[in-house]
């Protein structure tokens, strides 16, 4: 049987039915519901009590950046946002693209600043801004080389990483992907960023042979801002299951005055210069889908603060990755109306890449860290597709010592680092206390070779796993009384019952499993061989 695992990342690998009337054999202890703590929807009604499901935000791979400005034309911002790590195709070497954002303030303001109580650098409103493309490699995912590439002069020289360079690319994040099944050869790697080649500025997007030299669309923008789009561009990439390309850009209706509704209008006072925002822009997310990286759609908003976010919430930008059939986001949650003006990010998941769910328990999936050089005030960006390094899922995200209005110039600084999270352990099922209960969705198994393997920690307690047929009733032999519990932490555990560990003896038949814990948590199970 073909393996399929199952997360918990909505409730697809859940049974939430009604009609559940279980035997006294099985020695459940029943409510009418479950648990107002209950894990999917409080007060559904369902062959599941006394377990809830929990996020777990990642932990730092130590406390410096990875990648940062350490070449007179990085600047003091190297960050990212979207699509930028690849493999390199046919070899096992990462490569890391990143932006490096160079701010000045313009010279009659930086003129007139009093030295002893500098202007604010704000990007935009008073502020020279140059960007550029740059690129890092490693073998491990940990060491990266900022190999001398040739292809883009700098002062007078070529003896750097540059591989794009204004006007050709601008702030605004955009992302990188190999794309080895292309069969123009020119067009094995693609780009999409912001630039401003002409009289127009908005999405553009390359195209390169080795992802080191790059050809622009000669009829770029191809999405023109505040026309056609908004900005912050987050590539996505191909998605065989559509088989389109993707990416997540802010509407283009984001350069409307701000909703007047008493949810999300920002008060007055915060905003920079005394301004309103009434006036300023309101940031969601929304959804671009091209045929041939060329032709892009208008995007089409899939994501947007609710009546249950604070007051002043805006989705500045989103970083989405597969992830085991699934869709997972990073939302980049900007609270306009605090008094930092940071930024977290929040964990959302969907099926199709439209509809979203959002994990909102209370703490945000990764924030700013302690007080320190470069990462102590907002967690801007993450970057996609996630790693897959042995038992761990690795991110890389860019984080600043800098609100993203607040901080006196020249004082902003960011870079690169890199945050991990047990395999599959996003969002798990947990019971404390007292025995809990839940039970998967159906199985049909097929009577060849399978196993079930299940990733959890039960080192404060157990869990255990029967089978149930179509009729509620206990597969004999494969009971949870003959099964030997887990209790310890193991991520990849083969479920043995007294007689039996393989499956196949069942044949073809629809089976259920019942996980009963105590104390511990599941993050996924894995059925097939």
């Amino acid at each position: 049987m073909k393996k399929k695992k199952y997360l918990f990342l909505d409730d697809r690998s859940l049974e939430l039915g009604t009609s559940w009337n279980f035997p006294d054999e099985l020695g459940l202890k029943r409510g009418k519901k479950v648990d107002e703590e209950g894990m999917i929807y409080p007060g559904v009604l369902g062959p599941l009590a006394r377990v809830k499901r929990v996020m777990h935000q990642p932990e730092r791979h130590g406390d410096f950046p990875l990648i940062g400005a350490d070449r007179p034309w990085e600047g003091t911002l190297p960050y990212f946002g979207g699509r930028f790590l690849n493999r390199v195709p046919g070899t096992n070497k990462l490569r890391m693209y990143y932006q490096c954002w160079t701010l000045e303030l313009n010279p009659e303001i930086a003129a007139s600043s009093d030295p002893s109580n500098p202007t604010a650098a704000v990007p935009g409103v008073n502020t020279i801004e140059h960007a550029k493309f740059c690129m890092a490699e490693s073998e491990d995912g940990l060491n990266w080389e900022k190999p001398s590439l040739g292809a883009i002069e700098w002062e007078g020289s070529t003896d750097n990483n540059i591989v794009l360079d204004e006007p050709y690319c601008g702030c605004i994040w955009g992302g990188v992907m190999a794309d080895p099944d292309e069969e123009d050869e020119r067009k094995r790697w693609k780009a999409f960023t912001f630039g401003s080649p002409g009289s127009w500025h908005g999405a553009c997007v390359y195209f390169s042979p080795d992802g080191i030299r790059w050809t622009p669309y000669e009829r770029n923008p191809v999405l023109t801002a505040r026309l056609d789009a908004g900005d912050s561009y987050m590539l996505y990439g191909w998605d065989p299951r559509i088989r389109k390309y993707v990416t997540y850009i802010r509407p283009p209706d984001w350069y409307n005055h701000y909703p007047d509704t008493p949810y999300h209008r920002v008060t007055e006072g915060n905003w920079p210069f005394d301004a309103s925002m009434k006036n300023h822009p309101y940031r969601t997310i929304g959804r671009s889908t091209s045929d041939d990286f060329i032709q892009w759609t208008i995007p089409e908003e899939v994501l947007a603060p609710d009546l249950e976010d604070p007051i002043g919430t805006q989705f500045y930008g989103f970083t989405v990755s597969e992830y085991e059939g699934y869709y997972v986001g990073h939302v980049w949650n900007y609270q306009t109306d605090s008094e930092d003006d940071g930024m977290t990010i929040d964990l959302a998941t969907s099926a199709d890449g439209i509809k979203w769910n959002r994990f909102r328990d209370g703490k945000p999936f990764f924030e700013a860290g302690d007080e320190g050089p470069w990462e102590s005030k907002m967690i801007m960006a993450t970057t996609s597709p996630f790693l897959i390094m042995g038992d761990e899922v690795w991110m890389y995200y860019a984080a600043f010592n800098c609100t993203h209005y607040g901080t006196e110039f020249p004082k902003r600084k960011s870079g690169i680092g890199l945050c991990k999270l047990r395999l599959d352990g996003f969002i798990g099922i947990s019971s404390e206390g007292e025995e809990g209960y839940f039970m998967s969705r159906p199985i049909d198994l097929d009577g060849d070779d399978c196993k079930l393997e299940i990733n959890a920690d039960a080192s404060r307690g157990y869990l255990k796993v029967g089978l149930i047929d179509e009729n509620h009733r206990p597969v004999s032999g494969y009971s949870d009384a003959e099964c030997v519990p887990l209790e310890k932490d193991e991520i990849h555990h083969i479920v043995r019952w007294r007689e039996n560990e393989n499956l196949s003896a069942l044949g073809i038949r629809r089976v259920y499993f019942m996980f009963r814990l105590k104390d511990a948590e599941i993050f996924s199970y894995t059925v097939g061989a």
